[in-house]
């Protein structure tokens, strides 16, 4: 009697030590990997470090940040794609890199094919000058330009995205010939405005020594209140770029479940929450659905103007 108690006593002890998600799905049997596709040290990577830091503690996982750059994000959405869908990895990513990079290139990868873990934050996307630009708003821009077509530059995080579709709109609608230059990432693309390489940046990632002419976000953003919007000064174009998680589809139920609830408790935390703002980004937690709505919604806007704009394929 005394060794049939021990050995209940035992096996209790050992279902403790597991989590009820490792007990039940066998996760992680390896290291969790967060791909990141845009350089270290951006806006996505950090992020991604904060929240699977977060993460790793609530889940009793290992879970590291893996870069994997290329063509403005869709380098590592397609790892992703082709990897098994055992948890084993996840995928941080601004939201265009989700939706307008699969159009851009001409790739049959759709949102639909994935698990939605959670969106934490959104851009405010600014026009971001050196503060010794003679352009002191929109509208200098445009009259500088209307005066010299095709002289000036734009830099952006990559081509095919939301603030390359917002230039290439604005060129359009206010008359004007701008030259994009796409860097990778918004860091190489904002020390090139510092550098003088290029005349101005699009970018959802500011850096703090430049001056904003307008954000092309819904709302002026709380950092920048000075900034107008587009649609105060009369264009109407506005659009966000959203920073969420995904997975593969075929994961498991439950442990999609797990990771949903783990993301949100992280994307709403303080420490996380923290480090969005010195970005000058928005927190903004988003639930799976409400994220899939974004996404349907972005993917919906970029199909109509990419093609509009005759640049599929291009990049």
């Amino acid at each position: 009697m005394m060794v049939t108690r021990r050995r209940a006593v035992l096996a209790g002890a050992s279902a403790l030590a597991a989590s009820p998600l490792q007990a039940q799905e066998g996760w992680p049997v390896r290291t969790v990997q967060v791909l990141v596709g845009l350089p270290p040290g951006g806006i996505v990577d950090v992020l991604a470090r904060a929240l699977q830091e977060r993460m790793a503690r609530d889940l009793g996982a290992t879970m590291v940040t893996v870069s994997a750059p290329g063509a403005s994000g869709f380098v590592a959405l397609q790892r992703l794609v082709a990897a098994p869908g055992d948890g084993q990895f996840l995928l941080m990513s601004p939201s265009d890199s989700l939706t307008a990079r699969p159009i851009f290139a001409r790739s049959p990868i759709h949102h639909d094919q994935l698990a939605i873990i959670g969106n934490a934050a959104r851009s405010n996307g600014f026009l971001m000058v050196r503060q010794d630009s003679p352009w002191r708003s929109l509208n200098d821009l445009i009259v500088a330009a209307k005066q010299a077509p095709g002289r000036y530059t734009y830099a952006t995080p990559g081509a095919g995205g939301v603030p390359h579709i917002m230039m290439e709109e604005l060129s359009r609608l206010a008359g004007i010939e701008l030259v994009h230059v796409p860097y990778q990432g918004a860091p190489p693309s904002n020390l090139a405005v510092m550098r003088g390489d290029v005349d101005l940046v699009a970018t959802g990632v500011p850096s703090q020594e430049q001056r904003a002419l307008a954000t092309y976000a819904e709302t002026r953003a709380t950092s920048r209140p000075d900034a107008p919007t587009f649609r105060e000064l009369g264009i109407p174009l506005s659009m966000s770029v959203h920073f969420g998680m995904v997975a593969r589809k075929e994961m498991p139920p439950a442990l999609v479940s797990r990771l949903q609830a783990s993301f949100r408790d992280a994307a709403q935390s303080e420490e996380v929450r923290a480090v969005i703002r010195r970005f000058e980004l928005e927190p903004d937690y988003l639930s799976p659905a409400q994220f899939g709505q974004v996404l349907d919604a972005e993917r919906a806007i970029f199909d109509r103007t990419l093609n509009a704009l005759g640049l599929i394929g291009t990049g």
